[in-house]
């Protein structure tokens, strides 16, 4: 590891985006950035960006700034995407199937080798190069293959007893889209959840917090 600084996760999910951001200066051929301009396109603060970088080292220079490949090597060490991650899927309903079809997983570094499902009619099929075999396969696969992430899209009802199942198997990280909690001991396993309800809860309330323009038009209208 890096470092074993306390990180605030607001620093660590501001990370992929700077990502990103470095990334797409890089393709435009800007071998140069400063904190300015990224606080600009984060709508951030420059103190703000070299306040978060500086949590994991030193990186750029007075007059000169950051070297957009040095930051891009330097995150992608940071959020452990230098080395390739093994995944595999545990379920392939519509979420399962959707994340598979269209997510570009490698191009983190992250590799989706196989799947798992207890439909017949989806077992021994491929999705998108992933094959998918039977669930009651999962621990003789385990066995054989270094995996490091389970991605987990079952249904609610079964989300607790194949997340408990993967404790038990030794599996390092649960990747969870059932909207359910888990229940497992996060000392021992990490569980990363992503919930769509909780996301659209949060866009409804920045909504209700603005005053629609419907109705500034009726009021003034009126």
């Amino acid at each position: 590891m890096r470092t074993r600084k306390l990180i605030s996760p607001q620093v660590i999910n501001r990370l992929p985006k700077y990502l990103k951001l470095l990334e797409s200066m890089r393709a435009q051929g800007q071998e140069r950035t400063s904190s300015t301009q990224l606080a600009n396109h984060m709508g951030s603060t420059a103190s703000q960006i070299r306040q978060d970088l500086s949590m994991f080292g030193t990186y750029g220079a007075t007059g000169y700034g950051y070297s957009t490949d040095t930051l891009i090597r330097e995150i992608r060490n940071i959020l452990g995407i230098s080395q390739p991650h093994h995944i595999v899927a545990i379920g392939v309903g519509s979420i399962g199937r959707a994340l598979l079809e269209h997510m570009n997983f490698r191009k983190y570094n992250h590799h989706v080798s196989a799947a798992f499902d207890n439909d017949p009619k989806l077992i021994g099929t491929i999705i998108n190069g992933v094959p998918v075999y039977d669930i009651a396969k999962l621990p003789a696969y385990l066995d054989s293959h270094e995996v490091d992430i389970c991605m987990l899209t079952v249904s609610a009802s079964a989300a607790k007893s194949i997340a408990k199942e993967l404790y038990r198997l030794g599996i390092p990280a649960i990747w969870n889209f059932t909207n359910v909690d888990l229940g497992l001991d996060e000392s021992q396993i990490i569980v990363q959840n992503v919930s769509f309800p909780d996301s659209l809860l949060v866009l409804t309330y920045y909504l209700e917090q603005s005053q629609p323009v419907c109705s500034v038009l009726k009021v003034q209208a009126g």
